[in-house]
């Protein structure tokens, strides 16, 4: 029931991470074909959903499906310049030694005749011709003389990778990590030399900083978006680690937003901490992982998540707009009956109302939820002697929320459990509300 990660949640070119779930490999069989029919293909998505596991795997398999299809694989990432990086990874490489190989099996061909050899050994002969030959062959081999440059700049990669076919070699070439510097000249040159396959991978943002219309045209053309990770997602990725327990694993340690790496990361922090809790006795780890992270006392809990929430949002004054955050709950009026409220600030000169409500993947709906919604629907309340106009009736929780008319914020289960162990308002918890409330208190003065 041990479960198999990947020893490196992020790829690197010597990885060997397999692709999983249906929806990536969907993504995955997209890129290939568009890559083999269109010769090129444009992948962009964020930091850690599996952009470069996408491109090793498509080397790997083009090698599988032909031996004509020559990988070269591009990391935009480093300090080298494009040309630089190029020609460091043909060189690095098994590229000039299996060339080299090819070409010394056509020594004829290229005039080494036996009259040429009496006089001069091929490593010589073909040193003396590389500069000035116009013959293809002679060229690549050239690539074996540090002091022999045949190819320079980026029409010599161009002229290299023309070369290339003469030994009926397709280059394919994978880059990872472009930005939108190297769209423009290098990309879009490569892709009008015909001369190559193309498969960049980029993070998202970089669509938005190219601004030449006819680089955005062959973007569009062929590009696929890699969508961010849902929890069915999840739960598929990590059957394929933890057969046994990968749903509930995936249950425990999804939050929205997260990406594939940190997803991995989550899951073999926690599976970690299972094995050392069990003693390495692996069917209590498959009993205890559907109680890991459960609340055992949600009342108790939400009171504790209330004051921390409280915390968060004083912390959160200056750069959410809000002027007050009344220290404990107040007394309000409702539809019905009086009704204590528990998050009770003002931002922008209106009031908000809120309550935690925090379970154990249970849905949380609205008639669960008679406290806050019995106060929806009154534009007043008056507290401390000072009356407010309502902005909205908000409730925090873990759990998804059906028919209640108010605001949500999703409170993700790994900050609730880390602010609740430090006793405070940690980094997770106040983005998570930074980045939610920001909308909603924006749109409420706006309105």
């Amino acid at each position: 029931m041990s479960c198999n990660f990947p020893p490196d949640t992020v790829s690197t070119w010597g990885s060997k991470n397999e692709i999983l779930g249906t929806k990536y490999k969907r993504y995955y069989n997209e890129i290939k074909e568009r890559l083999l029919s269109a010769r090129k293909v444009f992948i962009f998505g964020d930091p850690g959903m599996g952009k470069t596991t996408i491109l090793l795997n498509i080397s790997r398999e083009l090698r599988e499906i032909s031996e004509r299809y020559l990988p070269i694989y591009m990391d935009l990432s480093s300090d080298k310049s494009f040309t630089e990086e190029f020609w460091f990874y043909v060189r690095n490489s098994t590229i000039v030694p299996m060339i080299s190989g090819m070409i010394s099996s056509r020594r004829r061909e290229i005039g080494y005749t036996k009259w040429e050899q009496l006089k001069k050994d091929f490593e010589t002969w073909m040193k003396s011709r590389c500069r000035n030959s116009q013959d293809p062959l002679i060229r690549l081999y050239s690539l074996n003389f540090q002091d022999c440059k045949v190819y320079d700049g980026l029409d010599g990669i161009v002229t290299f990778l023309s070369d290339l076919s003469s030994l009926n070699l397709s280059p394919v070439l994978l880059m990872d990590e472009a930005r939108g510097e190297h769209f423009f000249p290098f990309i879009h040159k490569l892709v009008n030399s015909g001369q190559v396959y193309l498969a960049v991978a980029s993070p998202t943002g970089v669509l938005a900083t190219v601004k030449d219309e006819a680089v955005l045209r062959r973007i569009r053309e062929n590009f696929v978006q890699l969508d961010p990770l849902k929890l069915e997602d999840a739960v598929e990725i990590l059957l394929g680690m933890c057969k046994e327990i990968g749903k509930d694993l995936a249950e425990t340690v999804y939050d929205h937003g997260m990406t594939i790496a940190q997803l991995i990361t989550e899951a073999k922090s926690t599976y970690r901490d299972l094995l050392y809790e069990c003693k390495q006795d692996l069917s209590c780890v498959e009993e205890n992982v559907k109680k890991h992270g459960q609340i055992t006392e949600i009342q108790k809990v939400s009171k504790e998540m209330e004051s921390i929430v409280r915390e968060c949002l004083v912390e959160l004054k200056d750069e959410l707009g809000i002027e007050r955050v009344f220290e404990t709950g107040k007394k309000v009026t409702g539809n019905r009956s009086s009704r204590n409220i528990d998050i009770v600030f003002v931002s922008h000169g209106y009031l908000f109302l809120g309550d935690v409500k925090l379970t154990n993947g249970e849905v949380v709906k609205g008639n669960s939820m008679e406290n806050v919604m019995d106060v929806i629907g009154i534009g007043t309340q008056e507290i401390e002697r000072e009356k407010y106009t309502v902005g909205g009736v908000i409730v925090f929780t873990n759990g998804k929320v059906f028919d209640f008319p108010g605001f949500t914020v999703n409170l993700s289960n790994k900050a609730i459990w880390k602010a609740l162990r430090e006793g405070r308002c940690v980094e997770e918890l106040k983005d998570n509300l930074k980045r939610q409330l920001e909308s909603i208190l924006r749109g409420v003065a706006l309105r």
